[in-house]
């Protein structure tokens, strides 16, 4: 008789493990669809989802590398490209019933959520694994909007610091990047020669006129989905500039209500030639 029940038991425990993987599958084909898919600021292409060997799900990217600003696959760190993963899956989770659920069933199934980041230029692949504790810690998240997305944005200057100090020019080097007092500051060091002749100098105005213009006539989406998050984080951004010898300091800045009113204005002139 016990082992009548046991086996019983065991009938029931299977499908409903069958189950939940037949609806996490029926929802991934159903999704398949909808992909490729480009990210907001156009440095990412989600492929679609698979399955490995273990029914572990599986999401694809790929990544639009930048070799001039150190942007390639081999030399992402691990644990910052994890830290990014998790944010934005749960600023999705927040926005998006779908990516809710097939978590849930993921997590239901003890399986893991693996990552995959392919470099188009490089070609070499970096591989992310979310376990279902993780899984189960993005899906119970209960932080507010303004929290997840100033959380992401200091991932973002974490992930940009690693890659620093970068020259930029012929004397102009990226030094640093970092959130201070509510705002994201970008630091520069310039030739003292070069700074003479240069308007941050002497126009620093400009400068902040030239910033928006490149944004509107290159359709710099990722500058403007860095807008988009500061004004969401009720973050401004700074640029500073600091003379390689006599020390001279020069800076520009956005206030959050700077960007709100630029973005919405770049934000117009992108979609209108984006429609031309």
């Amino acid at each position: 008789m016990k082992h009548s029940i046991y086996l019983l038991l065991l009938f029931f425990c299977l499908t409903a493990c069958n189950s939940s993987n037949s609806k996490l599958k029926t929802i991934i084909a159903q999704s398949q669809s909808a992909y490729p898919e480009e990210s907001k600021d156009g440095t990412t292409i989600c492929e679609g989802f698979s399955f490995d060997d273990n029914d572990n799900l599986v999401i694809s990217y790929t990544l639009r590398e930048n070799p001039d600003i150190n942007y390639v696959v081999p030399k992402l760190k691990d644990e910052l490209v994890k830290k990014s993963a998790i944010v934005t899956l749960k600023l999705d989770v927040a926005n998006n019933a779908n990516t809710l659920e097939i978590l849930e069933l993921t997590a239901k199934e003890k399986k893991n959520l693996v990552l995959t980041y392919k470099g188009n230029l490089t070609h070499k692949t970096k591989r992310i694994a979310l376990s279902t504790k993780e899984l189960e810690e993005i899906i119970h998240c209960s932080a507010n909007a303004k929290t997840l997305i100033r959380e992401s944005l200091n991932v973002q200057v974490e992930q940009q610091a690693s890659r620093l100090p970068l020259q930029l020019s012929e004397g102009l080097e990226f030094s640093s990047i970092k959130i201070e007092e509510n705002n994201i500051v970008y630091d520069y060091t310039m030739d003292d020669a070069l700074a003479e002749k240069s308007p941050i100098a002497t126009n620093p105005s400009s400068v902040k006129q030239n910033l928006l213009n490149e944004v509107a006539n290159t359709n710099k989406t990722s500058m403007l989905e860095l807008f988009r998050m500061c004004i969401e984080a009720d973050y401004g951004f700074l640029m500073r500039f600091t003379t390689a010898v006599s020390k001279k300091k020069y800076q520009i800045s956005f206030t959050p209500e700077e960007l709100q009113k630029n973005y919405q204005q770049l934000r117009a002139t992108l979609i209108e030639k984006q429609t031309e």
